[in-house]
């Protein structure tokens, strides 16, 4: 089992590194992260989404909302310049 502070440590690069690939939605960061740590590491929606607002804060990430064609909202986030130094 992993360590809660290696869960902690790795959170930011983890997410980083999830959105150089691209934009994306917080559930399917969360499923990428159980499929890239070989479902070693399952994050919750609580524990996901205060770090993805402080990443905004500091500009290493920005949100967007889009409507879906179901008519749903998602917001989506995007990697800026200084989140990938």
């Amino acid at each position: 089992m992993i360590s809660k502070e290696m869960v902690g440590a790795s959170t930011v690069s983890f997410i980083l590194s999830i959105l150089m690939e691209g934009e994306d939605y917080g559930y399917e960061i969360i499923r990428k992260v159980k499929d890239y740590s070989g479902g070693k590491l399952e994050w919750s929606e609580p524990m996901l989404y205060p770090v993805l607002h402080r990443l905004e804060k500091n500009n290493f990430i920005n949100s967007q909302w889009r409507i879906l064609e179901n008519g749903r909202k998602r917001k989506y986030y995007k990697i800026t310049a200084e989140g990938q130094e």
